[in-house]
């Protein structure tokens, strides 16, 4: 099988992260295109083309999101912006960015509450932060899964149906802190969120790396 065909088959279900890394990368041309379609007959050809405008669409979105997060070194509006981002894209209710201290031997996160960003920590043994952090794949949990706990309902204010976690890692792969998004609002997390949810990620991990370097320098002028 060429990469071409692969290419094809890869579109026609999930996962869509290699053909959205192709296009951003520019190494999905014209010519690829022209001739995935003619590997498929004419019923596949129009649900590749409608896969295609979907993916194409996805793609634009997540320039845009490389834009927004390259534009400030706050992590307060990274935090922020990111958990809107996530959130926003996996049509999900919400979306809860956790960076993990070190020193503090904790989890914490930032969220925008009455206009004002506020932060609140977590310890690091929480069995669903620490499950996020440090597994291997991506965890798509059920309302029964008893590693939901109880602060996350708290903290939602509302009951937890579902949540899809991952690990946040900056440009050398190495592990940053975990993003639960709550509640997809239509059905359950799958394949694709979790491909998205990497793609974003990975466009993001330039601008988290900057974001705690930059707060980190800060921190030690203040206390100079």
């Amino acid at each position: 099988m060429t990469d071409v065909d692969s290419t094809a088959s890869q579109v026609l279900g999930p996962p869509k992260s290699s053909i959205i890394d192709q296009i951003i990368s520019h190494r999905l041309q014209q010519g690829d295109i022209k001739r995935m379609l003619q590997t498929l007959g004419s019923d596949d050809r129009e649900a590749f083309l409608g896969k295609l405008v979907g993916i194409l669409r996805q793609t634009s979105t997540l320039l845009d999101v490389s834009r927004r997060v390259a534009d400030s070194l706050s992590l307060d509006i990274l935090m922020v912006r990111m958990a809107e981002i996530i959130a926003d894209l996996l049509h999900a209710e919400r979306a809860i960015i956790f960076l993990k201290d070190k020193d503090a031997k904790d989890f914490y996160t930032r969220a925008r509450v009455q206009g004002k960003v506020t932060e609140l920590r977590y310890p690091e043994r929480d069995i669903l932060l620490q499950a996020v952090f440090t597994g291997t794949e991506a965890l798509c949990l059920t309302s029964t899964d008893t590693r939901i706990g109880t602060w996350l309902p708290e903290l939602m204010m509302q009951p937890v149906q579902n949540v899809l976690g991952t690990t946040i890692r900056n440009t050398q792969n190495e592990p940053l802190g975990a993003v639960v998004v709550v509640n997809k609002l239509e059905g359950m997390f799958g394949p694709d969120d979790v491909s998205l949810l990497d793609t974003i990620l990975s466009q993001s991990a330039s601008a988290f790396t900057n974001a705690l370097l930059h707060e980190q320098i800060d921190k030690a002028r203040q206390e100079e």
